[in-house]
Parts: structure tokens; C-alpha cells; sequence
């Protein structure tokens, strides 16, 4: 006689009928179905990939981990921003705050104030002084000016 089980199932001869007993992770009249494990949805935030005795879960971004995709990764953990700036978590990334006088997506730049079309006015030497709120800067006026931006001719 042939087993009309699967899967490896087990073949228990009743009067009249059969009755399969089969292995874990198999079911149904002859254990021809596979248990699906993924029908409780496991997997929090990700896809649930069926298996023999269990399930894989297949995390959706890089930002979860764990058996179940149940652990939000801190992006900020790693103190990816420099200058002292804030670092704010978020969905695959992270934010950098930065402090004033630097950009860049860590913070890493350092803005030159000097550089600003809004500085010393006639022909006064711009000095960076990062102190200096809110400019960053002070002016070093010729003579016959004066003021923070050397804006007023006292000549005149």
C-alpha cells in the first residue's frame, strides 16, 4: 500500500478510513498544508515570510531590527553630529541641528560669516569673532567711519 500522507506523515490504518499524524509545521486530512505562522501578523514592521516551524521576518527599512522587526534603531546613537549640534531621530535617518555658524548634514561645515554680502561697509575689514552675536564678526573700519558695520561716514 502507498501512504496517502505527505510530508512525512504517519499513516494510522482505522476500519474503513485512515487517519495521517503529521510532523510539526504540517496539517490538514493528509498533511498536505503547511501551518501558516504568519497569519497572527508577527512581524510588527515588516513582511512575515513562511516557513517550516516557523516564519522569517524581513525588516522594511533599516530602521527596525529583533526577531520581529519590534526594535526601533536610535540613528542618533552612533552621535553622527559634530559641533555640539542636536541630533533628532527619524524614520531611516537622523537630523542634525546645528549650532549657529555651521551646516551641513553633520554639522561638519563651518560657515566663514566674512563671506556674507551683508558685512563691513565701505571697504571696512570684516574679522571673524564667532562671540560676536548676532554677526559672528566685527568690523575694522578706515578712517573717517565708524559703527558695527562701519555704515556712518563721521567726516560728513
Amino acid at each position: 500500500l502507498s501512504n496517502p500522507c505527505l510530508n512525512n506523515g504517519t499513516c494510522v490504518d482505522q476500519i474503513w478510513n485512515y487517519e495521517c499524524q503529521c510532523l510539526p509545521g504540517y496539517t490538514g486530512s493528509n498533511c498536505h498544508l503547511l501551518i501558516d505562522s504568519c497569519s497572527s501578523s508577527p512581524c510588527v514592521n515588516g513582511l512575515c515570510r513562511n516557513k517550516l516551524n516557523g516564519y522569517d521576518c524581513i525588516c522594511l527599512s533599516s530602521s527596525y531590527t529583533g526577531t520581529n522587526c519590534e526594535i526601533r534603531i536610535n540613528k542618533c546613537a552612533s552621535n553622527p553630529c559634530m559641533s555640539n549640534a542636536t541630533c533628532i531621530n527619524s524614520i531611516n535617518s537622523f537630523i542634525c541641528l546645528c549650532p549657529p555658524w555651521y551646516s551641513g548634514l553633520t554639522c561638519s561645515q563651518q560657515i566663514d560669516p566674512c563671506l556674507s554680502e551683508r558685512t563691513c561697509a565701505n571697504n571696512g575689514t570684516c574679522l571673524v569673532n564667532y562671540d560676536i552675536e548676532p554677526y559672528g564678526y566685527t568690523c575694522q573700519c578706515l578712517p573717517g567711519f565708524t559703527g558695527d558695520m562701519c555704515e556712518t561716514n563721521i567726516d560728513d
